[in-house]
């Protein structure tokens, strides 16, 4: 897709998110290899666009559920530390699910 930048500051600014996407995919990818777990690229991009929810508002209650992931995001998830959400549940809950690590 084409992106629109033309000051100085908005070009220097997508330069530097793109640069930063480089480098967390692959120290995500260096992580992974150091546990033994060889992804490329678009398998580890792949099972990040694989972690999805469905809302739904019922009786004026946000809740969330969790669709199917991949594999391969189960993996980054243990290799991160990380929790997985819960099948299901309030929308205030899923919010803060992946900043709690495993303990």
């Amino acid at each position: 897709r084409p992106i629109y930048v033309w000051s100085e500051d908005s070009i220097q600014g997508h330069f530097v998110l793109c640069y930063l996407a480089l480098v967390l995919q692959r120290l995500l990818e260096y992580h992974l290899h150091e546990k033994g777990i060889d992804f490329s690229t678009e398998a580890i991009q792949t099972a990040l666009r694989s972690a999805t929810i469905t809302s739904v508002n019922m009786d004026n209650t946000d809740i969330f559920i969790k669709n199917k992931a991949t594999e391969g995001f189960t993996d980054i998830l243990g290799v991160l530390g990380l929790e997985d959400i819960p099948p299901y549940g309030k929308k205030d809950k899923r919010k803060r699910a992946y900043l709690h690590t495993k303990k």
